[in-house]
């Protein structure tokens, strides 16, 4: 009887345990765009921005600015793409943003790119958001160590950035 019983019990927990083991290394984070903050208090102060849970975009600035999101991802898991959704309607000096995927590390404050992407010298597009993949040898830096890096997505917004460059979405994979 004790030998059915623990047959029995085995063959219900195992596959449990398997399943819980797989689903720990594949996940989905998405950025909340409301999220974001700049990096500096003279920026947040004179830099026009709008940001709720579809869109983000600095409008019409005369300064430069870098906008911050932490990362909260699971210790340990391996990062398989990054995709970002955006809206780029004017391709010029002014028109375009950058986008980073950081780890910074805590006992220096040293950051390492793990993605990057910037939409300077694209072709506007009326069809929008666009969607960008990055994922194999586009991203380095790929597992997260929680223990040594906290995690962030930077953007930069040029001078004069308007609402024709917007962000609407982040999504990673791991």
């Amino acid at each position: 009887m004790k030998k059915i019983f623990k047959t029995g019990f085995l063959s219900l927990v195992f596959p449990c345990l398997l399943g819980i083991g797989v689903n720990l290394e594949a996940g989905v984070f998405t950025v909340a765009l409301c999220s974001f903050r700049f990096t500096d208090s003279y920026s947040s102060n004179n830099i026009p921005w709008f940001a709720n849970t579809w869109r983000l975009y600095v409008d019409s600035s005369p300064h430069a600015g870098y906008i911050e999101a932490p990362l909260n991802l699971p210790n340990g898991v391996t990062i398989k793409k990054i995709t970002i959704y955006f809206t780029h309607r004017a391709a010029d000096d002014y028109h375009y943003f950058n986008l980073e995927c950081l780890r910074i590390k805590m006992s220096t404050g040293t950051g390492e790119n793990i993605a990057y992407l910037t939409t300077n010298g694209l072709p506007a597009s009326a069809e929008y958001p666009i969607k960008v993949v990055l994922s194999g040898s586009q991203l380095t830096n790929k597992t997260v160590n929680n223990n040594t890096y906290a995690y962030c997505i930077r953007i930069f917004f040029p001078t004069y950035c308007t609402e024709l460059e917007q962000v609407n979405g982040i999504v990673i994979n791991y």
